[in-house]
């Protein structure tokens, strides 16, 4: 009986990975309740929190589903997609470009260099106590990356 639940569950997760893929939130949300009822899979929660803040506009909830999920699996660059897109549904920009960075160097992933590419990467700031628009920020930048050495 047990393992007939936990092949359901499979069954669900991947049905909701196909619905991921397709960008249809709302069915992947369905099938990962459905599965997690079944056998609650860790590895799964950052895929229900990124449902659930899209779809419920439960941010905090995602956040929180995401960083379990990376507790469990640290090195598995999915979990930082979810939490970067989480956090952008927050209007995170800054925090959801740190995740992504840091999924980035745990694991090559195309979606999270896609991500990276539709928000515009910009190299950090050579003084973080100071605003981008500071004028030692800007032209200091400007002239290091003249010179070539930024």
């Amino acid at each position: 009986m047990e393992q007939m639940a936990t092949l359901t569950a499979e069954q669900e997760f991947i049905r909701a990975e196909l619905e991921l893929a397709a960008e249809n939130t709302i069915a992947a949300l369905a099938s990962l309740e459905r599965g997690l009822k079944l056998f609650n899979a860790p590895q799964w929660h950052s895929h229900l929190g990124f449902c659930i803040a899209k779809e419920r506009g439960q941010t905090r909830k995602g956040v929180d589903l995401c960083q379990n999920a990376l507790t469990h699996e640290p090195d598995n660059s999915i979990h930082y997609l979810h939490l970067g897109r989480v956090h952008l549904l927050a209007g995170n920009k800054e925090e959801a470009l740190r995740i992504f960075r840091q999924g980035i160097a745990k694991e090559g992933n195309e979606q999270i260099m896609q991500k990276l590419i539709e928000l515009g990467m910009r190299k950090p700031l050579l003084f973080p106590s100071l605003e981008r628009s500071h004028p030692l920020n800007r032209y200091l930048g400007w002239l290091l990356t003249r010179l070539g050495l930024r």
